[in-house]
């Protein structure tokens, strides 16, 4: 753990190290090569000092600024609501309206329960917070939809080039990349359309998210047994086992979200 935040820390100083100049810049380098020397928690905690040292000499950004990472650090740093808040503000946009007022005590909450050392995008990380801190459920369904879309990631290129042509054998695999949700309530990725879309639905809806070789997000309305079949099929399966009939077979592996688990060379 120690060894994480000292590459996170030892990052900021390295791009602070090169937009400064002369003695400055040979100051904040000798920092982060003590750091890198010493990634424990006393490195960590000498390195805060050293650079409140810095700071007090020359113009730098405040050490709540630079050490503002999310998670406790020694001299009380590590918590910028600030910076927490406008990261969530910028992933969930329309989540962030949706929470109105609120939204600063949720963020501020957030900041400090949220003490875990986790590599994983922001806006992932607070819709698992909404969850697991019991707040309204369609926060909670805008929140895990918006970060779903936000950060999406491409699939795997071989995957979308192959299609399903040359199949070898009937395994089937969901493609890299798609993200499976169920909601309750209506969900946008527009902030202004909050009001009018956010309200609950008749039955769950589930929904695959994924980013197309463009760039560009898709969102698929699935039917519930093509949920449970790409749910089944993150690990390979024999396509019979997903119990899909031909329509919605033929349907996900059109779509690219159901491939074959192998090609023939």
């Amino acid at each position: 753990r120690e060894r994480w935040i000292a590459q996170d820390l030892g990052w900021r100083l390295l791009c602070l190290e090169a937009d400064a100049e002369g003695e400055l810049s040979e100051e904040l380098s000798r920092l982060a090569d003590a750091l890198a020397a010493s990634p424990d928690q006393g490195g960590i905690a000498s390195c805060i000092d050293r650079y409140r040292l810095l700071h007090a000499d020359w113009v730098l950004p405040a050490p709540g600024e630079v050490f503002g990472v999310g998670y406790p650090l020694p001299g009380g740093l590590g918590i910028a609501e600030d910076q927490l808040a406008a990261g969530i503000r910028s992933a969930l946009p329309a989540t962030w309206a949706l929470m109105g007022d609120e939204a600063s005590d949720i963020v501020s909450e957030f900041a400090h329960m949220n003490t875990r050392t986790e590599r994983a995008p922001i806006g992932q990380r607070f819709a698992r917070f909404l969850a697991s801190a019991n707040e309204p459920r369609q926060w909670v369904d805008q929140a895990t939809f918006e970060a779903a879309v936000t950060h999406a990631v491409p699939g795997e290129a071989g995957q979308a080039t192959l299609g399903s042509v040359r199949a070898a054998g009937d395994m089937v695999t969901t493609a890299t990349g798609v993200t499976l949700v169920r909601v309750e309530h209506g969900v946008t990725t527009e902030p202004a359309a909050v009001d009018a879309a956010i309200g609950p639905l008749d039955e769950p809806m589930d929904l695959a998210i994924r980013r197309a070789p463009d760039g560009e997000v898709d969102v698929v309305q699935l039917s519930t047994a093509a949920a449970n079949a790409l749910a089944m099929a993150t690990a390979p399966s024999m396509m019979a086992d997903l119990g899909l009939d031909a329509d919605e077979r033929d349907g996900l592996l059109r779509l690219g979200l159901l491939v074959p688990a192998a090609w023939e060379l």
